[in-house]
């Protein structure tokens, strides 16, 4: 979810969908200059967001991976990039809680980007990640969203010292990676034979993807979703069998 250089970026309508989201166990990169300027003395903020708002510009030109950290050995520059305006205003922030910094400011002004990975998955950045350019030998911003990617794809692992009984019926598994970019993996379990039938829908419901319709050929079958020309944001993978139906969210992040 990057929102660059906008201001008030997040309204109360997408506030309560991003904590509902992360409620329901989802994982998240969020990223925008005045998110903290605009939300940082908010219960959103501290409370979801993990972080602490400490200043609204950090001159800051370049982060760089925390020791000990998912990013460690990551040098990330702000410009170059032709988006997001990265320099205007990168906020610092101090991580809250169980949250952990991963990405400093080289100039000593503080924090510029945090990771909580408990009861949901999410990195914060206080900077437009569009305009990260990987120009000099520094990280590219493909480089720094798959590893981020990979740490999400950990935490999506089910426990496996307990075996789940598998329905009868189809069931909609997971989509992994969670967040995705380009293309996501959909799991669906099944005893039977039934057919059923997976649909990916936009945020307004409108159908955007067919991805299969069939009939069950295992305990448990995957299916890729290739959602490459679509825009970033939230996905709705639909699995519809005998009259019923249930969804997951995927997040596509480019």
């Amino acid at each position: 979810w990057l929102t660059g250089n906008a201001r008030n970026a997040l309204s109360d309508g997408e506030q309560a969908l991003i904590r509902n989201y992360l409620g329901g166990g989802g994982n998240l990169v969020l990223a925008g200059q005045f998110i903290g300027d605009d939300h940082g003395g908010s219960a959103f903020h501290q409370e979801i967001l993990k972080a602490r708002h400490v200043a609204d510009n950090s001159a800051g030109r370049i982060v760089q991976g925390r020791g000990g950290s998912p990013s460690e050995g990551q040098r990330l520059l702000l410009i170059g990039a032709g988006a997001g305006n990265g320099t205007l205003s990168p906020s610092s922030m101090e991580a809250l809680g169980a949250a952990e910094p991963i990405l400093d400011y080289d100039n000593g002004s503080g924090t510029g980007a945090i990771l909580y990975r408990r009861e949901y998955g999410l990195v914060y950045c206080g900077f437009a990640l569009e305009a990260v350019s990987g120009q000099g030998g520094t990280t590219p911003r493909s480089r720094f969203l798959a590893n981020v990617f990979e740490v999400f794809r950990i935490l999506d692992v089910p426990d496996q010292s307990k075996a789940p009984e598998l329905p009868d019926e189809p069931h909609l598994i997971g989509a992994f990676p969670n967040p995705f970019n380009g293309q996501v993996r959909i799991a669906v379990s099944a005893m039977s034979s039934a057919s059923y039938r997976l649909e990916a829908l936009d945020i307004s419901g409108r159908l955007v993807g067919s991805i299969f319709e069939g009939s069950a050929n295992g305990a448990k079958s995957e299916y890729i979703w290739n959602a490459d020309h679509l825009p970033d944001g939230i996905y709705f993978v639909r699995l519809s069998s005998g009259g019923r139906s249930e969804t997951i969210k995927a997040v596509l992040v480019k």
